[in-house]
């Protein structure tokens, strides 16, 4: 009985920590209010990078191979994902106000009925500049959220949906 108890208080833990798994790349893109707003004090960066600790080591991934930070996208390969109005089994939306750097973005996504496999953040030149996680369960929505983090300064953003090789284009709500 003792277990069972533990293991529902257990998915609920994991569960509020999963949003922080985009901590990291708040971290490694030294995204200073993105830190703030994941309570991260931004001065802990220059001591952890002088250590190499995580996320300044080779164990640091956007899980989202063959993608990492600094890497391109063809952005010609894009396809645009429906809003949430549309029907089918693919569609979702960008909740932030302004999709810019230095900002935790956030959202929800379904690519062929399932959450993406990963999220992307790319500027106009399709140069991958952030990225987040994905399968987060949200109180608002049954569809599973993500959430992803950009560089400082980066412009002309586009937050992308990754599905078996596919990309996504997401956009925000209302516009």
């Amino acid at each position: 009985m003792t277990h069972a108890i533990g293991g529902g208080k257990q998915d609920q833990a994991r569960a509020a920590y999963a949003p922080l798994e985009v901590a990291a790349v708040a971290l490694r893109v030294e995204a200073p209010q993105a830190m703030a707003a994941l309570s991260i004090e931004p001065s802990v960066v220059p001591a952890a990078r002088a250590l190499g600790a995580f996320p300044f080591n080779d164990a640091f991934t956007l899980g989202c191979a063959p993608y990492e930070l600094g890497s391109r996208v063809d952005l010609s390969r894009v396809t645009a994902l429906p809003g949430p109005a549309d029907a089918g089994p693919s569609k979702g939306v960008i909740d932030s106000p302004a999709v810019t750097g230095d900002a935790v973005l956030s959202g929800w996504a379904v690519v062929g009925g399932q959450a993406p496999e990963c999220v992307l953040v790319v500027d106009g030149t399709g140069a991958v500049v952030g990225g987040g996680v994905s399968h987060l369960s949200r109180a608002d929505t049954p569809q599973p959220g993500w959430r992803a983090v950009a560089a400082p300064g980066a412009a002309d953003l586009t937050v992308l949906a990754v599905q078996s090789g596919g990309l996504y284009r997401l956009s925000r709500s209302g516009g």
